[in-house]
């Protein structure tokens, strides 16, 4: 059975790009914002290679660590925060269905149901959480989801599949699990939620 290695991808900004094949320097098109941080931020899509992330700004030319694998005179280019884990889930029991009804019964017994929404519920937990990995999820990725909202569900990084969910939590709660040098490997639980219908 093949490891599933998770990722995780939130914060996009969406920037329009000049790109020259095989150039690691891009040129954005327009201003980049001044109270966002692109270091270290992956580009998404098909144009970029999974690994390029941006490893300098000046002006509006952004270099990446990898050169994109066209030209493209306009390009609109989403660059995201991502964080892959090192190990697979050690429980991932697959996304369960729920439906939220309201139920109404008359005065003469006739039942009335309405369906409101079908939600996803996808519960994981994992294991061996280097303190590298925990702290960025602690300080990045959970501040960002439970003060934003959306962020996108890699089961298998490799496969380039993703789901959008919101965190169906109100905190993260790890737990020290192996000693490791002078820090800890962590274990949690996290529960992530998104409307189907």
């Amino acid at each position: 059975m093949p490891s599933f290695i998770p990722r995780l991808e939130w914060e996009p900004i969406n920037l329009e790009l000049s790109t020259i094949e095989g150039n690691p320097d891009v040129t954005v098109i327009g201003i980049i914002p001044d109270n966002v941080n692109l270091y270290n931020r992956f580009p998404r899509g098909g144009l970029f290679p999974d690994t390029a992330r941006v490893v300098n700004i000046v002006g509006n030319v952004i270099t990446l660590s990898a050169p994109p694998g066209d030209t493209r005179a306009s390009i609109l280019t989403e660059f995201v925060q991502r964080l892959d884990f090192d190990y697979p889930c050690s429980v991932n029991d697959g996304e369960v269905l729920r439906v939220n009804k309201t139920i109404s019964t008359s005065v003469a017994g006739v039942r009335q149901e309405q369906t409101n929404f079908v939600e996803g519920i996808l519960e994981l937990e994992f294991k061996m959480i280097s303190p590298e990995i925990f702290y960025r999820l602690q300080e990045s990725w959970f501040l960002y989801a439970a003060m934003i909202g959306e962020f996108q569900f890699y089961q298998h990084k490799e496969t380039g599949q993703y789901i959008t969910y919101t965190l169906d939590l109100n905190e993260l709660d790890p737990t020290r699990h192996i000693p490791k040098n002078n820090d800890f490997l962590y274990k949690f639980k996290v529960r992530f939620r998104r409307v189907v219908l």
